[in-house]
C-alpha cells in the first residue's frame, strides 16, 4: 500500500489460522455386549464415532473504495480504525463507526489482514452397530449426524467499507444435517 512504510503492510496471511484442534474418536459402547434377551440385542454393541473441529477464525483484509492517498490504486488501501470494532450483535460482526475514511494523501492505520472472522467449530457423530440376520448373514444399521449440536460458524462478513451492510454476517456453515443408511453383508 505505502512503499515508504513496509511494516504498514505487515501482517497474517489471508489463510493463517492460529489455532487448530481436530479430535477423531470411536468408542465401542461398553453395555450388553453379549447375551440373548431382546433388550441385550436391540441396544447392546452400538459404536459412536466421530470428528469434533475447533479453528480460530481467518483474517480478512478491509478495504475502502476509493484512491484516498492518491497512489492511483483504489480498493487496495485501508481505513482508520476510531474506535473499538467488535459488533453490538451476533449478525452485525463489525461496527461500521469505527472506521473512517483516511485523509486526502494519507493511508489508513488499520494493519493489513488485522481483523479475524469468528472462530469455526464442527462436530461430525456417527452411531453404529451390525447386527447378525443368519451365520453368513449381517447387516449393519449406521445414523450420521453432521454439525450435531446445530451451531452455526459465520463464514462470510460484508467487507466492503462504504457498503451499507459493512460488518454483517452474510454467510454461514450449513445447519444439522442427518443420514441414516442399511447395509446387508452377505
Amino acid at each position: 500500500m505505502d512503499a515508504y512504510n513496509v511494516r504498514g503492510d505487515w501482517g497474517p496471511s489471508n489463510y493463517n489460522r492460529n489455532h487448530i484442534l481436530a479430535i477423531s474418536y470411536v468408542y465401542p459402547l461398553p453395555f450388553w455386549k453379549t447375551g440373548r434377551d431382546w433388550y441385550k440385542v436391540a441396544l447392546g454393541g452400538w459404536q459412536i464415532s466421530g470428528v469434533t473441529t475447533l479453528q480460530s477464525g481467518l483474517p480478512f483484509n478491509i478495504t475502502i473504495p476509493t484512491d484516498t492517498a492518491g497512489t492511483g490504486l483504489s480498493g487496495q488501501q485501508r481505513p482508520n480504525v476510531i474506535g473499538d470494532w467488535h459488533g453490538p450483535t451476533r449478525t452485525q460482526y463489525l461496527t461500521p463507526s469505527a472506521f473512517a475514511v483516511p485523509a486526502a494523501g494519507t493511508f489508513g492505520n488499520l494493519g493489513l489482514n488485522a481483523v479475524f472472522y469468528p472462530n469455526f467449530n464442527n462436530w461430525d457423530v456417527s452411531l453404529q452397530k451390525t447386527f447378525r440376520v443368519t451365520e453368513r448373514v449381517r447387516t449393519a444399521f449406521r445414523a450420521e449426524f453432521f454439525n450435531i449440536p446445530n451451531h452455526l460458524s459465520y463464514t462470510a462478513i460484508s467487507g466492503s467499507f462504504t457498503s451499507s451492510t459493512f460488518g454483517q454476517i452474510t454467510g454461514a456453515t450449513d445447519p444439522r444435517t442427518m443420514e441414516f443408511a442399511l447395509r446387508l453383508t452377505f
